[in-house]
């Protein structure tokens, strides 16, 4: 019973010196489970968030000043479906390696078939210091839906 009325197994009561030794070892029963539990993971840092271009708005920046380097992540055997002319094709797999020839001081827009791979590289990007970086939205499949004329290329002025 608990000295502050006459409830049996209150958190008084199992605290209290005069608890019955079953309510002490369920108490530590209870503790010890508690110290096995693992602790809550910590919260992730969260990915960064890469912007997005447009295939309308990559070919107004291509003829435009400045133009972005377009970096094609697909693997070699994609490259017949198109490419971008100026565009640089280093394989997604290839990126670490050769991150010296990305320039930090010039945007880069980064491409693949639909844009997943491209965003994923984009991710990495950001995590190794570039700021200057872009997906284009829909790949190569969403600047062949701009350019419907047959080529994918398109000529830098």
């Amino acid at each position: 019973a608990c000295e502050r009325g006459d409830l049996v197994g209150c958190a008084h009561s199992r605290d209290s010196a005069s608890a019955s030794p079953a309510a002490s070892a369920s108490s530590a029963a209870s503790a010890t489970a508690d110290a096995a539990k693992p602790s809550p993971k910590p919260p992730e840092p969260a990915k960064p968030a890469v912007p997005e271009m447009s295939a309308a708005q990559l070919k107004e920046r291509l003829t435009g000043e400045n133009p972005p380097l377009v970096v094609d992540v697909r693997e070699a055997y994609e490259l017949a479906e198109g490419k971008i002319l100026s565009s640089i094709h280093i394989p997604m797999g290839s990126i670490p390696a050769r991150l010296s020839e990305l320039p930090t001081d010039r945007d880069l827009v980064l491409q693949c078939a639909v844009g997943q791979r491209s965003y994923a590289v984009g991710e990495y990007l950001l995590r190794q210091g570039y700021t200057r970086v872009y997906n284009l939205t829909g790949g190569i499949y969403a600047w062949k839906r701009l350019h419907q004329t047959g080529t994918l290329t398109m000529p830098i002025r």
